[in-house]
C-alpha cells in the first residue's frame, strides 16, 4: 500500500513539472511575438510579428499572436499597429481553419505564403 501511495505522489510531481515546462514555452513564445511585432525595418515596417505567428506550430500560434497583437496594440511607430493587427487575425483564421490538413500546415512554403499575402493585402 505504501508503494503506491508513493508512486502516486512521484506521477503528481512529475505531471506538476510538466504543467510548469509547457507554461514557461508559452511564456516564452508570448515574448518573443512581442519582442518581433516591436522590431522596425526600412519605412517603418514591423512584419517579423507576423513571421513569428506564421511559422510557429499549430498550438503554439495562439500564443505567439497573443504577443504580437499586444506588441503591435502599443505600437513602436507613430502611425500605429492596428492594420498588422488585422494581418496577425488572419494568419491565425487561416492556420486554425486549415489546422486538420497537417502537411499543409507544416509546409514552410505555404506558411510563407499566407504571411506574404496577409501582410500584402493588409499592410502595403
Amino acid at each position: 500500500m505504501k508503494d503506491l501511495v508513493k508512486i502516486e505522489a512521484v506521477k503528481g510531481q512529475a505531471l506538476h513539472m510538466e504543467h510548469l515546462r509547457a507554461a514557461a514555452i508559452h511564456i516564452a513564445v508570448a515574448i518573443c511575438g512581442f519582442i518581433a511585432s516591436r522590431a522596425i525595418i526600412i519605412g517603418n515596417l514591423c512584419p517579423f510579428g507576423l513571421a513569428i505567428t506564421a511559422g510557429i506550430p499549430i498550438f503554439l500560434t495562439p500564443t505567439a499572436a497573443l504577443g504580437a497583437f499586444l506588441g503591435y496594440f502599443f505600437p513602436a511607430i507613430g502611425s500605429g499597429g492596428f492594420r498588422y493587427i488585422s494581418a496577425t487575425l488572419a494568419i491565425v483564421a487561416i492556420k486554425l481553419l486549415l489546422a486538420n490538413y497537417k502537411k499543409l500546415v507544416k509546409n514552410p512554403l505555404f506558411l510563407s505564403a499566407i504571411c506574404l499575402i496577409c501582410t500584402g493585402f493588409t499592410v502595403l
